[in-house]
């Protein structure tokens, strides 16, 4: 995909949850016992994935034991949390695991310290699971380097410089746009409350308050100060450059929504802003992951298989 972008000239960045679950795999591979321990998992994993036999052994011992008639799930690199996914899986049925071992000795066995280990290792890995599922574009360019915010800027006002020609266009625009808000808020009475009700709902009192902190941290990360120069004066427009880094500048600079604040919503009582409308809709439309797009084409194999 990389390769494709570059031969077309078309000007790409990586997805920010590619990046978050890279780092998350770097980290796990520092680690030479925790390697070794994922090592058992991924053979586990394995061993019920191409066997029947031993998938219907394991619901015995899972009924035996009144427990959830759940599959070992397995850890697949291009599927993004399917690490976290595979040890969750792993500790929620441990018991009919460890009887199904402990019968098949060719199989890793987990000593009381494994599970200590794998229970520690879902605790460190949820919070990025639910980064993976809530990330949003509301953050501007909170995660640049001055570099690289230097080059957005000039790439915008260029993108509009261009537009210039086609001024006739900038009301149907604003209409289009407030048709989309129109849209978005029929939507939003059906289901927003909803969401924003379920949204902390856990199975346990620990993944609530991972939950928690997760939406702290990402509330407080758009709360924080834009660039850090908040008092500094708006530049003041002198020609029709300066206008359109003006106006993007000032853009940056306003206070970023909240993490459950409707980002459509700000758009319509921010018609100041109307001319960056045709770069919003191209670059902000953009979602921060694949994720969705990802499962539905991995499940769409599985059911092909």
């Amino acid at each position: 995909m990389k390769r494709a972008a570059r031969v077309s000239q078309i000007n790409d960045i990586d997805g920010n949850i590619h990046q978050l679950q890279l780092c998350i795999r770097a980290a796990l591979a520092i680690d030479e016992n925790i390697s070794l321990l994922l090592a058992k998992c991924k053979q586990i994993a394995t061993h019920f994935n191409h066997s029947i036999i031993a998938q219907s052994e394991l619901k015995g011992f899972q009924e035996r034991l009144g427990l959830p008639l759940l599959s070992v799930i397995q850890e697949c690199p291009t599927r993004w949390n399917s690490m976290f996914n595979m040890i969750q899986r792993l500790i929620e049925i441990k018991d009919a695991i460890v009887l199904y071992t402990s019968q098949h000795t060719n199989l890793p066995q987990f000593t009381p310290n494994d599970w200590l280990q794998l229970e520690s290792c879902a605790t460190i890995l949820k919070p990025f699971e639910e980064a993976t599922k809530t990330m949003n574009p509301k953050y501007k360019t909170k995660f640049f380097n001055e570099i690289t915010k230097e080059s957005i800027e000039s790439e915008l006002i260029s993108l509009r410089q261009d537009q210039e020609g086609h001024g006739a266009q900038a009301q149907p625009q604003i209409q289009s746009f407030e048709h989309d808000v129109i849209q978005h808020n029929q939507h939003n009475q059906h289901f927003h409350h909803t969401d924003t009700e379920t949204l902390p709902s856990t199975s346990s009192g620990a993944n609530f308050s991972t939950g928690r902190f997760l939406q702290s941290m990402l509330s407080e990360m758009l709360a924080s100060a834009p660039n850090g120069d908040d008092e500094e004066s708006p530049i003041a427009p002198i020609d029709r450059f300066l206008i359109l880094k003006s106006l993007i500048i000032n853009y940056i600079k306003e206070k970023r929504i909240g993490l459950q604040e409707d980002s459509l919503l700000w758009w319509k009582i921010n018609p100041k802003y109307f001319e960056l409308y045709r770069a919003v809709r191209q670059y902000l439309s953009a979602p921060p992951s694949s994720v969705p797009s990802k499962r539905l084409f991995s499940g769409a194999g599985l059911v092909y298989d």
